[in-house]
């Protein structure tokens, strides 16, 4: 059986329905939309996989940064398209920086600066101020991470904003946001040949629409 699965089972709608029975022209109405979505997305992935070989081949036949114009075969006057590679640009990105910073300091040595740094630990850095400096110290507030990952999770749970004690709308907690992730199709084909046949024969068109017509 060619058909598509999913968590809603559609009744297969290979039985002509009797004549005025809802359930039979909901079936087939929904295999003819699954019909040609699985067409369409056939079709396109198979024009994407051929734009790919064919902008590889270009790239092959042509240099860098070269245009060619195509032109219709019965008529050299008639352009077609233009095409272009593009020129080739080069990005350089360290990999290993210590390694690159020990060839520096080895073969240019003017181009190393000097700079102080704190070699102790924050807090025997934070013991020396508060006995010699203290001025330079002030406490601050602040919420840690784990707090607001708990908040979210919480929310995300609810569907919406929510604080601890079950507060939501109006006395939920501002700035956060809970969304929703946009439905996806996904196909996994099992017989690529039949629909191609179903094309072939005419019972569907190049768009994937049921026609009634052929075998």
């Amino acid at each position: 059986m060619h058909d598509l699965q999913s968590d809603t089972a559609v009744p297969a709608a290979s039985t002509a329905p009797a004549d005025g029975d809802p359930t039979g022209d909901l079936a087939a109405a929904s295999n003819a939309l699954l019909v040609q979505a699985a067409v369409r997305k056939l079709r396109a992935d198979r024009s994407n996989e051929a734009v790919a070989e064919t902008k590889k081949a270009v790239v092959q036949a042509f240099r860098r940064g070269a245009t060619g114009i195509a032109v219709s075969p019965l008529s050299p006057d008639a352009e077609l398209a233009q095409i272009t590679v593009t020129k080739a640009t080069y990005k350089a990105t360290t990999r290993d920086r210590t390694k690159t910073e020990d060839w520096i300091k080895a073969n240019y040595g003017e181009k190393v600066k000097t700079r102080t740094r704190i070699v102790g630990s924050d807090t025997d850095v934070l013991n020396v101020l508060r006995t010699l400096a203290p001025y330079l110290l002030e406490e601050e507030e602040y919420v840690p991470d784990n707090v607001i990952y708990e908040l979210e999770l919480k929310s995300q749970k609810a569907r919406q904003p929510m604080g601890w004690g079950g507060e939501v709308g109006d006395d939920a907690p501002p700035g956060i946001e809970v969304t929703i992730s946009d439905p996806k199709v996904n196909f996994t084909f099992r017989d690529r040949e039949l629909i191609d046949d179903l094309i072939t024969s005419g019972v569907v068109d190049e768009d994937g629409t049921i026609t009634g017509h052929g075998a």
